[in-house]
């Protein structure tokens, strides 16, 4: 049930707080009094198309919000939102560039999901508009409360919330077993890698040794071919063999990794 409604800045409305009696049954007023801007602002928490029209001549946006009370038998249908006083606050704001915030009991929800929820507490009849009783999604409910098995559906529901949860459980679970066999599957094929590979002890130190020379083959190079020129020059041997033997130090330097 609508317990209150607020609007501001909707169409020729500056601010509007109107709040409804238990028993309310009939808004009357005069051609022109805005009564049409009430249904309009309605039709915002309902998740209608917030055209920018509707927002006030000269202001940026508009905000309507109203408060119901979902503590009857449908409750369960609101324990998402509703507060422990059994009330539920939707709030709609519209802006001039065609934005659109819903929220429900503060919380952000697309409107879409706004709509879905609102459509059972509140239902605009015109001569263009579709009833509730063309939409699917509100047979069920309409169905339970006919059957007035409130106790059963109590039942059902706290059995339901029990299925879920261990399906959830059962869910989580099965992915842990999946998980756990890829980490399996990659743990065989890496051992049947090692295996064929043939590792043999120190293999690893040699390929060091392998990947140093390879990684400074430029400078043993330039070492290797300036101590051949040094044999070739024309100062005495012992001078010549001393600067080979520089260069060959260096050699082994690098090889070392010590350079």
């Amino acid at each position: 049930m609508l317990v209150s409604l607020y609007a501001e800045n909707v169409a020729l409305i500056k601010k509007l707080n109107i709040t409804v009696g238990a028993g309310f049954t009939v808004l009357t007023g005069e051609t022109g009094g805005g009564k049409s801007i009430i249904v309009d602002s309605m039709a915002l928490l309902c998740g209608a198309r917030g055209d920018k029209t509707l927002i006030r001549t000269g202001e940026d946006q508009a905000t309507v919000e109203g408060v119901f009370d979902v503590s009857g038998e449908r409750a369960g249908d609101f324990a998402e939102f509703a507060g422990e006083d059994g009330l539920m606050s939707v709030y709609r704001r519209i802006t001039a560039d065609g934005r659109s915030i819903c929220r429900i009991n503060g919380r952000t929800v697309p409107v879409n999901r706004l709509k879905e929820l609102v459509s059972r507490l509140l239902n605009i009849h015109g001569q263009q508009d579709t009833q509730s009783l063309s939409d699917p999604q509100t047979h069920i409910g309409l169905l339970d409360t006919y059957a007035g098995d409130s106790a059963e559906l109590a039942s059902y529901r706290e059995q339901y919330e029990v299925y879920t949860a261990a399906y959830a459980e059962a869910e989580r679970m099965r992915k842990l077993a999946e998980e756990k066999m890829l980490r399996l599957d990659v743990l065989d094929y890496q051992i049947n890698e090692l295996e064929n590979a043939s590792v043999r002890a120190g293999e690893e130190s040699e390929l060091e040794g392998e990947r140093s020379v390879l990684v400074n083959y430029e400078k043993i190079y330039d070492n290797v071919r300036g101590a051949l020129e040094e044999l070739k020059g024309r100062d005495s041997a012992l001078s010549k063999i001393g600067r080979a033997n520089d260069s060959l130090r260096r050699i082994e330097n690098v090889l070392a990794g010590s350079s």
